[in-house]
């Protein structure tokens, strides 16, 4: 018994498993799978570059000889990023330097690592009519520069893969940053998982059209074969297989005959006329493999039809016809011959290529065909259920790695296309150029460093693109960064109201994180993996695993005995590949081989016995999860195992050690779906109903621990089973929001705006997850005294009343860091910016140094100078004599700080750019970061861990507040009308825990559906003298009189949001104006006014407040006077000096003055551009 696991020991399989395998990991680890194999399979599957039939012309004569010129493909190489300086030198580039510099216009010098290839040339001259080759030459061009791709920090082609916690510290790193990002112009950018159906798999689909039910099976194949006839890899064609039921009434129906359609087919085609045009041209035959049997007659009758409409279809030359009539692009004058070579064109390269493209593979899309048909009638006779689209067991998750595949395959494409017509140019002006001229570079680089600056995805051979794929990294907090790293995008459109998708699946079960998802649009559409989720990576099987399966299975002729009929398929990634009589003993065989690690761990096999098919998956993008394995219902996994596994250095080998010894076991859905699965440390026998009989049967697999069903920041709230979920789904999304710190580095971060708490703390009551997530090391909050009652009224509708004194001793307090850019460029030759004070310029005050920056310390407010910056330009108005120089003008272009800000200068970081375009030559880059305290103040944001936000609506010193018998005044007054209503119950018992934890200094672990009742703490705080419920005696701060009732109090981890009043609130009087329309501005940054809309216009009109819409709209906008001739009705000149008015039409006419808006006076001017002539009557005003 000593030796059994128990439940700290199951946290550390999951703290083994999060460091080896956690989501950063996994995004590593698809990257360098990408680096290490993908990029080089594409680069070996991609055609020779051939030009031939060139011939060589002379002036007069053409000589009998082609020349033939070929390039080949072959090794790929990768370097790590190097900084190559202005002056020469070349530099190892950090992130650090990358990030500070804004290394953007020059793509040398970009965060990428660089591409070389191996190219083979290869030169012959061939004579005509002739098969000789004469004059051949063959050359190894070794690695060529073909461009560059973004290196993902912390992969193996990023110069901080193998640094520590101490070197990190010394490139001005975070160490607990592990990297799962790129820096893309001096961003940081994540590529965020998609989510897509399963290619080569059937769907079986039905829905209903008024009296007629409709049922279809279909699959989007895709193919990696090459070959003359597929000139893309990855077409994505679909097949449909459908039938219709039409219901004429109550008893009585009539079933159509199935039928095929394709995208190369004009019309549906029968399905029997396809079967037979594969080689079934016997009906007899067609029928056992579809059904296995004759006797069932629901079968026939459905069947009956079919067979019906290819009555005339004898044999496989007549089925071939009648399916090359009705192929695209057929002309009326063809023959039967070219029927039939349409037909056979059709059958091997576009009907289900993915099983093959040659005439021995139409037996195996025969039997594909005849399985999709029986998934269909199997659902059409209700044998079976439809697929779910919306469960996880129909879907693949794409990660970095494959993403990047899919966009470098197109790069790769487009680079071949462009250097063959680069050297057909060459070829035909005959001139000899480098090799590096005819490679052009920018393709890939471009490419690449366009998707991740935009997140515009193009699809792998295909013409639609996914946008929002790469999203900049969310540094508000350590928590937000590995929460972004586990986002996963659904491949819905966030505009649909189908409520399904949102829903919450039960598919989800240790997979998706049940909690975590936005709100508003989104919700739903955007979801987070699970602790525990594992996505799979594309594996191969070994030849000699495949050829004994194949051994093992029957993939002979069909026999038309039905005893000799195998019932069962195996299907090897969609495809089939053999048929067998002993299904579950093959099945069992493969996964003890898994186990064994003859098969990668990571490989999905399982038996469903409702269509009798065994699966073997081995592509990317299985969502696996591990689970402990029981053998006879007991843990195959013990105390000694598990320490043992930890003595490893390499956490990796730790890892690989339980996974060969059989101890832990990866699973995905539907595995999970077809074995037994227990929750719990305490395995028991399962009994369940099997065709009327009772049945025995043992759990196989556990649970490593349930709290791993929620997500990185669902994790981390304490007592999260006692919540609503709502409140839990909140504070999964603003627990992203609060404010803490989130590097170590910061001080070396020149970022636009962060955000850093300068006291916190850790919690008192913690979660293992978040202790794992280094929530310790980087908090985001502090433990405060919340009392929980109404106190003078201030405190309503989720406001707090806080107490000032905990404000003024740093509770909360708040650094707020914002960092702005100047360049040093030249534009052009006649002008150019530099910064520093102008010539013969005295410091223009005490804060600005004599190199025309801020000095460090100094305190400066809005509109004042940050940076001094001068454009120097010719002034073009001055006429010299020739020869002589124009006089430069001097422009203030000085970088100011903007409106309603103020702050300390906290840095000042001069370095140099690298060098840009021609037109645009940086020289110096300076950043200047402003830091500012804030201290909370009434209209914060705040917020427990458990979705109880709330601003403070009043401040009340400490001799105000209430306080308890123990002279301990609160920081916060919380509403209790906040309770009932949110059902946050774990909020009560964190209080409780919290004030138990503090009195005896112990943190308590408050893992989620670890602990259901702890007697031990309530036991504790009646030790002490405290009521176990939490509730105390408090004395009123204003009458010094004891309340009536007790006052439940105590410490409470609270968070401050970002959401601060002083970044939200504006207001103004007078400001600047547009230019235009003399409106005012609009946005606060700008000064801009309070814009008054249409709905306010209503609500003022409907209180008859006429003249205050005058004066919001007229007056204090942009009022304009105006004169009028009262005959003609149009503008007329006035000299308002002389008091001279008169009309341009009439000599003899009064003149009237008027006040409109100058948008309308604008609206008359445009109106007379257009030959239309606006009249304005002035008898009304009369």
């Amino acid at each position: 018994m000593r030796n059994k696991l128990n439940k700290n020991d199951t946290f550390s399989l999951i703290s083994l498993f999060f460091r080896c395998n956690g989501l950063v990991n996994q995004q590593k680890d698809s990257y360098n799978r990408f680096i290490s194999y993908e990029i080089q399979r594409i680069v070996n599957r991609s055609p020779i570059l051939s030009i031939k039939n060139i011939v060589d012309s002379k002036k007069y004569s053409i000589s009998k000889k082609s020349i033939h010129y070929r390039i080949k493909y072959s090794q790929i190489y990768f370097s790590k990023p190097i900084l190559h300086e202005s002056s020469g030198d070349n530099v190892i580039l950090s992130p650090y330097i990358s990030r500070i510099r804004n290394l953007t216009l020059n793509i040398i010098n970009r965060y990428s690592s660089d591409i070389f290839i191996d190219l083979i040339k290869v030169f012959f001259e061939k004579e005509l009519n002739s098969f000789k080759y004469t004059n051949k030459k063959r050359k190894l061009l070794e690695k060529v520069w073909i461009g560059k791709i973004p290196s993902m920090l912390g992969s193996k082609v990023c110069n901080t893969e193998n640094y520590n916690y101490e070197s990190k510290i010394i490139k001005n790193e975070c160490p607990y940053d592990d990297g799962g990002y790129f820096i893309i112009n001096g961003n940081e950018k994540v590529l965020v998982a998609q989510e897509r159906m399963i290619k080569n798999h059937v769907y079986v689909f039905k829905r209903k059209s008024n009296n007629v039910l409709k049922f279809s099976a279909q699959c989007r194949y895709s193919t990696k074969f090459r070959s003359q006839n597929l000139k893309y890899s990855n077409k994505g064609y679909i097949i449909y297989v459908k039938v219709n039921k039409k219901i004429i009434n109550q008893y009585n129906y009539r079933w159509s005959g199935i039928q095929i359609k394709m995208t190369s087919l004009k019309n549906e085609i029968p399905l029997v006329v396809v079967l037979k045009s594969l080689g079934l041209n016997n009906d007899k035959d067609i029928l056992l493999l579809i059904f296995k049997t004759f006797n069932e007659s629901k079968y026939n009758e459905l069947f009956y039809t079919s067979l019906l409409e290819s009555l005339n279809i004898v044999n496989q030359k007549m089925a071939l016809r009648y399916i090359g009539k009705r192929t695209f692009g057929i002309s009326l004058t063809s023959n039967k011959t070219e029927y039939e070579n349409i037909a056979n064109d059709l059958l091997d390269s576009k009907l289900l290529p993915h099983m093959g493209v040659t005439k021995k593979d139409r037996i195996k899309k025969a039997f594909f065909l005849c399985y999709m048909a029986k998934r269909m009638i199997d659902v059409a006779l209700d044998n079976n259920n439809e697929d779910d689209k919306d469960s996880y067991k129909n879907k693949r998750v794409d990660l970095s790695g494959f993403l990047l595949s899919s966009l470098f395959n197109n790069l790769f494409n487009k680079f071949i296309k462009e250097t063959k017509r680069n050297l057909v140019k060459w070829i035909t002006s005959k001139k000899f150029i480098s090799i590096n001229l005819i490679l052009k570079q920018t393709i890939i680089t471009n490419g690449f460093h366009f998707a991740l600056a935009t997140g515009n995805w193009i699809n792998d051979g295909t013409l639609d693109y996914k946008t929002g794929v790469s999203q900049l990294l969310n540094r508000m907090s350590f928590l937000s960064m590995l929460s972004h790293l586990g986002r996963l995008n659904s491949s819905f459109m966030c505009s649909g109201k189908v409520l399904d998708v949102r829903k919450v699946h039960k598919s989800y079960w240790g997979i998706i994180c049940p909690c975590e998802t936005p709100e508003g649009q989104t919700c739903g559409i955007v979801k987070n993996f699970a602790f525990l989720t594992y996505i799979s990576s594309a594996s191969s099987i070994d030849e000699k695993l495949k050829n004994f399966i194949l051994s093992i299975i029957k993939t002979e002729k069909i026999h038309t005995e039905q005893k000799l009929i195998p019932h069962a398929s195996f299907i090897l990634n969609g495809s089939i590949i053999g048929l067998t009589d002993h299904p579950s003993k093959i099945f069992r065989f493969l996964l003890y081989l898994r186990r064994l690690s003859f098969i990668r761990f990571d490989i999905s096999i399982y038996f469903i016995e409702q269509i009798n098919s065994i699966f073997m998956w081995t592509d990317s993008g299985r969502l696996k999860r591990p689970c402990m394995i029981l053998k006879n219902s007991n843990l195959l996994i013990n105390k000694t195992a598990l320490n043992y596994s930890l003595l490893f250095e390499n956490i990796r080998i730790s890892w690989r050690y339980l996974l060969q010894n059989s101890f832990i076991e990866y699973l995905d859905i539907l595995e999970i779906e077809n074995s037994i699965l227990y929750k719990k440390l305490k395995p028991r026998k399962f009994l369940y109903l099997k065709n009327g009989k009772l049945i025995l049967r043992l759990r196989n697999h556990v649970e490593l621990n349930i709290s791993c069903i929620l997500g990185i920041s669902a994790s981390q709230i304490p007592f999260i089973q006692h919540n609503q979920s709502p409140r839990n789904t909140y504070q999964s999304s603003m627990g992203k929001q609060s404010i803490g710190i989130n590097a170590l580095n910061k001080t070396s971060r020149f970022e636009t705006r962060a955000n850093y708490l300068e006291y916190f703390q850790r919690p008192l009551i913690f979660t293992k997850q978040k202790r794992l997530l280094r929530g310790f090391e980087l908090p985001t909050g502090l433990n405060t005294i919340v009392a929980i009652m109404s106190y003078t009224g201030h405190n309503q509708e989720d406001s707090i009343i806080a107490s000032s004194y905990s404000f003024e001793r740093g509770l909360f307090r708040t650094i707020i860091s914002k960092s702005f850019t100047a360049k040093e460029s030249s534009i052009s030759l006649e002008s150019k910016e530099t910064i520093g004070l102008k010539e013969n310029e005295m410091i223009p005050n005490i804060n600005m140094d004599f190199d025309g920056t801020c000095k460090i310390g100094s305190f400066v407010k809005g509109a004042d100078i940050i940076v001094s910056k001068t454009l120097e330009m010719e002034n073009s108005c001055s006429i010299n004599a020739i020869g002589s120089n124009t006089p430069l003008i001097q422009i203030d272009s000085s970088i100011r700080l903007p409106p309603n800000n103020q702050g300390v200068v906290d840095s000042v970081l001069i370095t140099t750019n690298e060098e840009g375009y021609k037109l645009v030559k940086t020289k110096v880059l300076e950043n200047l970061q402003i830091r500012s305290l804030r201290d909370p103040v009434i209209g914060d944001k705040f917020s427990s861990q458990h979705g109880q936000k709330g601003i403070i609506g009043m401040t009340f010193t400490e001799n105000y507040m209430p306080v308890s018998e123990n002279s301990i005044v609160p920081d916060m007054v919380l509403n209790p009308h906040a309770i009932p209503s949110r059902m946050t119950i774990g909020h009560l018992i964190e209080t409780v825990a919290a004030k138990a934890s503090a009195l005896s200094g112990n943190s308590i672990d408050a893992t989620p559906f670890m602990i259901r009742n702890n007697p031990k703490i309530n036991e504790h705080l009646e030790k002490l003298n405290y009521t176990s419920d939490g509730l105390e005696i408090m004395i009123n701060g204003f009458t010094t009189i004891q309340i009536p009732l007790k006052i439940f109090i105590g410490p409470v981890y609270y968070q401050r949001l970002r959401h601060m009043v002083i970044d939200k609130y504006f207001s103004r009087s007078t400001g600047p104006y547009e230019t235009l329309t003399r409106q005012p501005v609009e946005g606060r940054n700008r000064e801009g006014g309070l814009r008054f809309g249409e709905m306010e216009r209503d609500c003022v009109l409907g209180h008859g407040a006429a003249f205050l819409l005058k004066d919001r709209l007229l007056d204090n906008s942009d009022v304009y006077r105006l004169h009028i001739c009262e005959k003609s009705g149009f503008i007329c000149p006035a000299n308002l000096k002389s008091q001279t008015f008169w009309s341009t039409i009439w000599t003899k006419t009064s003149v009237c003055q008027i006040f409109i808006p100058y948008a309308c006076k604008l609206l008359f001017q445009e109106l007379f551009s257009m030959c239309i002539s606006p009249r304005i009557s002035t008898s009304a005003i009369k």
